[in-house]
């Protein structure tokens, strides 16, 4: 699950049940298909677009997670980590839109890179259409700083998250979090 700063209503609207989105939107939407292409050891499952957030199943084959093994000082012992392990959060501290589909980290890749990568994507993408388009503005950021990640461990989990995502632009209206947040006024013509 991945919210929009401040929760703004920024990816369409929820009618009568349905999720109805909007041009930026249909751009999320289009960034998060394009997962599996950007990072061949990922494929997706079910997914929505709402109209503050985003949530999806990714799934990741075969990740081989680095060994890290430690000297006396707490130094690491044996070849050297890729970047994301060595980074104090597990994450690559930039996302270049070329990459490299070579790479070990495309086809092994972490969660924590392909959302980094696809927060990056939309965000610039967001932006030019606030630019361009007359998109709403955000404050400082598109998305929120975190996510929310869950391991889905069997078959009666995986159903039961499939079941919640499905069915979250129907209960829309019945959760308190989803009060109407104002979108911010388009900026004034200079």
């Amino acid at each position: 699950t991945i919210c929009a700063q401040d929760r703004l209503p920024l990816l369409g609207e929820v009618v009568d049940g349905d999720m109805r989105l909007n041009t930026a939107g249909l751009v999320i939407t289009s960034w998060w298909e394009d997962i599996p292409r950007r990072f061949p050891g990922s494929a997706l499952d079910t997914f929505v677009v709402m109209p503050n957030h985003v949530h999806g199943i990714v799934v990741i084959d075969d990740v081989e997670e680095p060994v890290m093994r430690a000297n006396e000082e707490g130094g690491h012992i044996g070849p050297p980590l890729p970047y994301a392990a060595r980074s104090t959060v597990g994450a690559d501290r930039c996302v270049r839109p070329i990459i490299d589909h070579n790479s070990a980290s495309m086809h092994n890749p972490h969660l924590a890179r392909i959302i980094q990568w696809f927060k990056t994507m939309t965000t610039n993408d967001y932006i030019r259409g606030v630019k361009t388009d007359n998109w709403p503005p955000f404050r400082k950021r598109f998305w929120q700083r975190d996510y929310y990640e869950h391991i889905v461990r069997d078959d009666a989990a995986l159903d039961r998250i499939r079941a919640s995502i499905f069915n979250n632009p129907a209960n829309w209206a019945r959760n308190p979090e989803n009060a109407a947040t104002p979108i911010p006024p388009p900026p004034s013509p200079s």
